[in-house]
């Protein structure tokens, strides 16, 4: 009886002794788990914010690679839409006329492009922030066109410096002579005091061509149409 009463006194205080490692090892495994539990949380926040990151980078830079291709795309459709349109409503004999000119303004120093550019600008193909509608989609007369090009040479200017004036003022292709171009000569003549064929005429109407195509001289009262008046040259 005393045997039994001391192995279970025994067995008690083992047990006793044992409880707080126990415990230890229980708190020790929860604290492990929550400190897992946080990295893994950590963890999962960084892989979505470096994930959301690369979808913004990603977006971003697809944003920008479509705003740029749009804007290239905008900036050189004009001369190819321009282009594609005069196929479709050019005639044949309207084709034939067209390239007879061009190859006319080709030979002033223009290339393909250069030369469609200009005459589409001159003959009111693009804009008409000097034709103000005046002249829509004409088609162009090489015979016209030779004409003003040796008036332009008549006022002292070498036909190799042409190109100059048509590249700034392509409406000079297309200008009336009689009515705008004799004129404007006889303007810079009594006004600013240079007389056709002299090397200065020449130099001026290279410099500013501008003035060939003046028909308005609004003093100082603005009338709205500013490209063909005196008053800015």
């Amino acid at each position: 009886m005393t045997t039994t009463t001391t192995t279970t006194s025994k067995t008690l205080l083992q047990h006793r002794h044992q409880q707080p490692h126990n415990s230890s090892a229980l708190l020790l495994s929860s604290s492990s788990r929550r400190q897992q539990g946080k990295k893994h949380r950590l963890f999962s926040t960084k892989s979505k914010r470096h994930q959301n990151n690369n979808q913004f980078v990603t977006t971003s830079a697809s944003a920008f690679e479509r705003r740029y291709v749009s804007s290239t795309a905008s900036s050189s459709s004009p001369s190819t839409s321009t282009k594609s349109m005069m196929c479709d409503l050019l005639t044949d004999d309207e084709s034939i006329k067209w390239a007879s000119a061009k190859a006319l303004v080709m030979e002033l120093g223009f290339d393909d492009d250069e030369a469609d550019k200009v005459m589409q600008k001159g003959f009111g193909w693009g804009k008409q922030d000097y034709w103000r509608n005046e002249k829509v989609r004409e088609i162009p007369d090489m015979d016209e066109i030779e004409k003003r090009i040796q008036f332009i040479e008549s006022l002292g200017v070498a036909r190799d410096k042409i190109d100059v004036i048509v590249g700034k003022l392509p409406e000079i292709l297309a200008m009336d002579i009689d009515g705008v171009m004799k004129p404007a000569v006889e303007h810079i003549e009594k006004n600013f005091f240079m007389k056709r064929g002299t090397p200065a005429f020449a130099k001026y109407v290279i410099r500013v061509p501008q003035a060939l195509g003046n028909t308005i001289d609004c003093e100082g009262t603005c009338v709205g149409d500013c490209n063909r008046c005196w008053v800015r040259v």
